[in-house]
């Protein structure tokens, strides 16, 4: 049993890459044999974007690959004396509708009306394609 490390999510993607190479498969296939789509096998071995670990384990199992985790050594754990600079959290601000302001008439005098209505799509009547042949055949008459 060979052991591999993968300290990233994009070494993680270079190992999946690397086993489906070795079956020659191509993303769609393993995609296939996981039930995933071969946008997200590709995101895997990408190491990009947030992938769910559900199919992370689906592509594992469809290349018959076991997942093993080992804790690190004892000087790998101690904290990193440099500071670890923690940003605030995003403040939300609320989006408020634009206000209605009413128009204004000719002179001084204001008028208050409600906001216009809106738009309803209005859905045009398509002409067949034999009026259409027919128009065509018209405007060539016409143009003799």
């Amino acid at each position: 049993m060979t052991r591999y490390l993968a300290a990233t999510t994009k070494d993680f993607g270079q190992l999946i890459r690397g086993f489906r190479k070795q079956r020659a498969w191509t993303q769609a296939r393993l995609a296939e044999r996981a039930g995933l789509l071969p946008k997200t096998v590709s995101a895997i071995e990408a190491g990009a974007g947030q992938v769910l670990l559900a199919n992370v384990m689906r592509a594992l199992s469809a290349l018959d690959v076991d997942l093993s985790l080992d804790s690190r050594p004892e000087n790998r754990t101690t904290p990193d004396p440099t500071p670890t600079v923690v940003r605030p959290p995003a403040t939300v601000v609320p989006v408020r509708p634009k206000a209605f302001k009413p128009r204004r008439a000719s002179g001084d005098e204001t008028v208050t009306s409600s906001p216009p209505p809106a738009k309803q799509a209005t859905k045009r009547a398509r002409p067949s394609p034999a009026s259409r042949a027919t128009s065509a055949a018209k405007a060539l008459k016409e143009k003799w």
